[in-house]
């Protein structure tokens, strides 16, 4: 297996713990978006859907989009959170138009990023 490539873990991954959704509801809280009626979220680097599948549940009404770089696990996502648009792309280029998430994270993907090109997208 090449480093950073999990094609073939992708089925596995929906074994892997959840993320809290206390976490994210907190975020959301002091980023003033929880009143709000209409917000969107984006995740990159979104793998099968874990951070994903909370956003969602936490936020049913946000727009929202995920992004994940490889067709496996993004494969996997789409199945976990069929009312969550999955994309190609990665933490260094999403392929999202500029200011499109009031909301953007990236829960375990940071770090496999060229960070100088991550945190400005």
């Amino acid at each position: 297996m090449k480093l950073g490539d999990f094609s073939e873990l992708a089925k596995y991954y929906h074994s892997r713990p959840a993320y809290p959704q206390a976490m994210v509801k907190y975020i959301l809280d002091i980023a003033g978006l929880s009143t709000k009626s209409e917000f969107s979220m984006e995740e990159a680097g979104a793998g099968t859907g874990k951070m994903t599948a909370v956003m969602r549940a936490v936020a049913p009404n946000a727009k929202m989009i995920a992004v994940e770089p490889n067709d496996e696990m993004r494969a996997e996502g789409i199945k976990a959170v069929p009312s969550v648009e999955f994309i190609k792309g990665t933490g260094e280029n999403t392929t999202l138009s500029d200011n499109f998430a009031d909301f953007a994270c990236m829960a375990s993907s940071f770090h496999w990023t060229d960070h100088t090109k991550s945190l400005p997208e």
